[in-house]
């Protein structure tokens, strides 16, 4: 059973169906909107609306309570915080592509741009700006698969694993973007 499908299991269990004139079509919209948040963070949705809520919850409040547990989770960083690198701009941008654009940028090889747009502007792109993203990501690509096929002359295999560590951090952010890992 997918997250989604277990959270409204369970408040259907506890506050019986929604009452509207279509229940189906209700439950409906809140699996499409709860879809990208992991089991985890749903299953503490569910505990702390069971405790507040005096009814079905809309999509809104359960968005709203899942993005207050995403948020508590960020771990305080001890370092020195600068602009865009704060705990807040960070948690911030990983909310920001926990949307359809991002899980888009992640199918699509471009979510370690969207972050970096995320957590400089605070917001998520329009037009021109996605369009720059997808080029920048583009271009990476590109770099990196000169370095696999070595010739990127002799700093060939360093600029090969730093390659692969942004390789890393795409997965990660497109693991936070599809709702399978919190960040």
């Amino acid at each position: 059973m997918s997250p989604a499908n277990s959270f409204v299991a369970r408040m259907i269990d506890v506050f019986a169906a929604p009452q509207t004139e279509n229940p189906k079509a209700y439950v409906d919209e809140m699996r499409k909107a709860i879809a990208g948040w992991d089991q985890a963070t749903l299953d503490k949705a569910a505990d702390r609306l069971v405790k507040k809520a005096k009814f079905f919850p809309r999509p809104a409040e359960v968005i709203e309570v899942c993005e207050a547990i995403a948020a508590a989770r960020v771990v305080p960083d001890s370092r020195p915080q600068h602009g865009d690198w704060t705990s807040d701009a960070l948690r911030t941008a990983s909310g920001l592509i926990r949307s359809d654009m991002g899980r888009e940028a992640a199918k699509d090889g471009w979510i370690t741009q969207l972050h970096d747009f995320c957590r400089q502007k605070r917001r998520l792109p329009k037009g021109f700006e996605i369009a720059k993203l997808k080029t920048e990501a583009k271009l990476f690509d590109d770099a990196y698969s000169t370095c696999c096929a070595g010739k990127a002359g002799t700093l060939n295999e360093a600029l090969k694993k730093l390659g692969e560590t942004f390789l890393q951090r795409r997965n990660e952010l497109a693991a936070v973007a599809n709702g399978e890992a919190a960040q």
